[in-house]
């Protein structure tokens, strides 16, 4: 019974660091989209150019939208675990 709430709780770990997972891709794309389009939202100032502030909320955002894909990555939602591990023993 114990190892059953241990299971327990590991998926619900595991769906609380994908959600952080989602945030952190969602707020990385959100950043990185304010900084290309600061101008035309007026958020810089018009007509100044592509300058080095947009250029570093740009690369920002895509590193932490990366972040994000990442930790999506290395924590699979439980469907997609037991999906690999029926195929390899109906393979093997």
């Amino acid at each position: 019974m114990e190892q059953n709430a241990g299971k327990c709780r590991i998926a619900i770990f595991r769906e609380q660091i994908r959600l952080a997972g989602f945030a952190i891709v969602a707020f990385g794309v959100m950043l990185t989209l304010a900084s290309l389009f600061a101008d035309q939202i007026a958020l810089g100032m018009p007509g100044s150019g592509f300058g080095w502030k947009q250029i570093t909320g740009t690369l920002a955002g895509l590193l932490i939208a990366a972040l994000g894909g990442y930790i999506l990555l290395r924590f699979p939602a439980e469907d997609e675990e037991t999906d690999d591990v029926e195929q390899e023993e109906h393979s093997g």
